[in-house]
Parts: C-alpha cells; sequence; structure tokens
C-alpha cells in the first residue's frame, strides 16, 4: 500500500487501495505498544463527489500487543476501525467536519490516517480473556526469591465485633 495518494491525480472515479501497513515507525502508536512488529491490514477507497469534496472511506485491521493491565504480560489485541473522512486542505477546512483529515499540498497520507484510526480503536484496559489465566495469576513485585508478605485482612476486626455481637 503507499504510503501517499496524489489528490490532484484522483479521477471522479476515485482510487482503491487495498494492502498493509508496517506497524514499526508509526511513532504515535508505538507510545502505546509492547512492541511494534507486524502489519494493519486495509482497505480505502478514496472519491471526489460531486461538488469536489473528497471522502476516504475503509476500514483497518490490526493485532496489536499491548500490555495487559491484569498480569502486566503481553496480551495481543484485535482492533479493527471503520471510517469515513473528509479530507480538506487547511486546518481551517475542517470546520463544519465531524470528521475530517487535512492533506498538504494535496497528498493525503495514508498511513497518518490508519494510525489515527487504530489510536481511536485502542481499548481504555487491556487485558487477557478471563479464561487465559491471567486473572487467577498472583504478582510479587518484590526482589526475586523473596516471598510474597502475609497480608493482614482488613476485615478481620470487623468479623471479630460480629462474632461478639452474636454470642
Amino acid at each position: 500500500m503507499p504510503q501517499f495518494v496524489d489528490l490532484r491525480r484522483l479521477g471522479d472515479d476515485g482510487a482503491s487501495l487495498t494492502g498493509s501497513m508496517p506497524l514499526a515507525g508509526r511513532e504515535r502508536l508505538a507510545g502505546s505498544l509492547v512492541e511494534s512488529t507486524g502489519t494493519a491490514s486495509a482497505d480505502i477507497r478514496v472519491s471526489r463527489e460531486p461538488g469536489g469534496l473528497v471522502i476516504a472511506e475503509g476500514q483497518v485491521d490490526a493485532g496489536l500487543a499491548l500490555q495487559c493491565q491484569r498480569c502486566l504480560g503481553t496480551v495481543t489485541v484485535p482492533v479493527h476501525a471503520d471510517f469515513r473522512v473528509v479530507v480538506v486542505a487547511t486546518e481551517a477546512d475542517t470546520e463544519g467536519h465531524d470528521e475530517a483529515v487535512v492533506a498538504l499540498d494535496e497528498r493525503l497520507d495514508v498511513f497518518a490516517l490508519l494510525e489515527d484510526e487504530l489510536i481511536l480503536e485502542l481499548p481504555v484496559v487491556a487485558l487477557h480473556d478471563a479464561d487465559s489465566g491471567c486473572a487467577d495469576s498472583k504478582q510479587h513485585f518484590g526482589p526475586p526469591g523473596e516471598p510474597e508478605p502475609e497480608r493482614e485482612n482488613p476485615f478481620a476486626v470487623l468479623a471479630e465485633l460480629k462474632r461478639r455481637d452474636d454470642h
């Protein structure tokens, strides 16, 4: 898949792009990933409407390596995004459009568009599936080899008071 689409060469029929984008080098997305390996697959159609408005629509799919917030291990999360955006020439032209992307010099950065869509679809909290055993694992963050300290139950005092009231 090409990184850029020259909108000046875009005919009335538009352009259809199908292919993949490497996740390596996507700096904004990399901040959320454990590792930036693999690719995202995408289908995009860029078309010009009768009034001259350029529309980019399609979908992007990727398996992103995120940090599980329960066990702190790596979990691969499938991410899917459907999008439809208006392509404009300047920031000022975005006004009045819910979703717009700026194409400077009439060159649409396809990779930046796909990266934005993946970022928007990232889960708020990445977790392994319930059946993965992640929820059952206990984590101890002390020095290696040190046993996990015994923790006193904060409700043990309440249980003792309740027993006294029952007698």
